[in-house]
């Protein structure tokens, strides 16, 4: 916990890209249900990323299914 409390997702996250950041921005904040083939970096797998506002605007949820 101590590792990850009071510090910015993109400290955590550094590898994830500004179109990942901008997607989960027009989902949270804007209500846009987004998807698009992804490839995660780490692993190089091909994914389909889905993301969704939950509860209300600023809460998301993502989905990461293998292609």
């Amino acid at each position: 916990m101590d590792a990850v409390v009071g510090r910015r997702v993109r400290e955590l996250y550094p590898y994830y890209t500004e179109e990942w950041y901008q997607d989960v921005k027009r989902a949270a904040i804007d209500g846009e249900v987004v998807e698009r083939a992804y490839t995660d970096p780490l692993s190089g797998k091909k994914l389909r990323f889905t993301v969704q506002q939950v509860v209300s605007p600023g809460y998301c949820a993502m989905t990461y299914v293998e292609t």
